[in-house]
């Protein structure tokens, strides 16, 4: 597998308790390291971060109930990380394979995830590229011009890293498809 620090892709998930950046929290991080192929390079941490059990009231009844027939909101609650600690395992992670500003944020609608990091782990922020790479806008286009094209079905587990490696099976899935 080729990796290059200055074109590996950093792929970041989180799990929130609602979608008010300025709000909500986040509850779950997760990242891993794929060189431009798309290989994983690197699986970085899965952390669980603690939130009060109050922190919940505004999140949406679908996701709750996810939540609870898991066992996620009491893991949330019982955990020991908050986000400081969290943000310096990801940014240490992240800065043994991937050069400051070099990678673009990637994942799906990965745009919620950078206002969130923006708002509670600006030093992650800060090392990232400004640039996104967001697999949910490339899905829109691929079904905008490709009606033809099934979709790519998801299992939708709401936890991070589950969620990340659909995030690169997708792209893979819209790249042996589409950019052939």
């Amino acid at each position: 597998m080729i990796s290059n620090r200055d074109t590996n892709l950093v792929w970041v998930d989180c799990e929130f308790t609602g979608l008010d950046a300025r709000q909500n929290k986040i509850t779950e991080i997760a990242c891993l390291v794929t060189n431009k192929n798309l290989d994983i390079i690197a699986e970085g941490p899965e952390i669980i971060i603690n939130q009060p059990r109050k922190a919940f009231d505004t999140t949406n009844p679908f996701i709750i109930e996810n939540f609870l027939n898991t066992g996620f909101i009491d893991k949330v609650v019982s955990s020991s990380y908050n986000e400081k600690l969290a943000e310096g395992e990801v940014l240490d992670f992240i800065k043994q394979h991937v050069s400051e500003k070099s990678s673009p944020l990637c994942g799906n609608s990965v745009y919620m995830d950078r206002l969130f990091i923006i708002n509670y782990m600006p030093l992650l922020d800060s090392y990232l590229h400004y640039r996104l790479l967001d697999v949910s806008s490339i899905k829109i286009l691929a079904h905008s011009w490709y009606s033809e094209l099934p979709k790519f079905e998801k299992k939708e587990t709401h936890r991070a890293m589950d969620d990340i490696r659909e995030s690169i099976e997708e792209l893979k899935y819209y790249r042996s498809h589409i950019f052939k």
